[in-house]
């Protein structure tokens, strides 16, 4: 069976991923997903919006660059998927986030944390799915068959 790495992400992380730059549509307007892990992973990339959306992560939606980048997607916070598949990227690269801070944008500075220790992994080409696929997430990378985006039924 073929499949494809996926990522779960909090909210509104996982959106900001799969949002393009407002300047460069083959940039995610995040730029970089910031991790306490490196990877040796390279290539496409599913993204999956975790079920959790906390008062810390909904607080977060109210940064200026972060609130004006989702309004680009949803009219409200209610609307933003949680417990599925919402889009893919294509990781490109993997740098030590205190490196990757200095090519961010404000856009990539406000919606990362590039603090010492960290990993930044940059990701361009990013898109959203027609309609989120209802999705388990799991911790760190794991592996979604292809039928599943391609919009066969799958048991997980």
């Amino acid at each position: 069976m073929e499949t494809v790495k996926c990522i779960s992400l909090w909210q509104p992380w996982a959106s900001l991923c799969c949002t393009t730059h407002p300047l460069d549509v083959t940039k995610s307007v995040k730029g970089f997903e910031t991790r306490s892990w490196r990877t040796s992973y390279r290539g496409p990339l599913l993204i999956h919006a975790a079920q959790r959306f906390t008062a810390e992560e909904r607080t977060a939606c109210y940064e200026p660059l972060i609130r004006e980048s989702l309004r680009r997607s949803y009219r409200s916070l209610a609307d933003v998927p949680r417990g599925a598949i919402i889009g893919r990227v294509e990781l490109v690269e993997c740098h030590p986030a205190m490196a990757a801070v200095s090519e961010a944008d404000e856009y990539a500075r406000a919606m990362g944390y590039y603090a010492p220790g960290r990993f930044a992994w940059e990701i361009t080409r990013p898109m959203f799915f027609r309609e989120p696929i209802p999705y388990r997430g799991q911790q760190g990378l794991f592996d979604v068959p292809l039928a599943v985006v391609n919009g066969e039924e799958v048991e997980q």
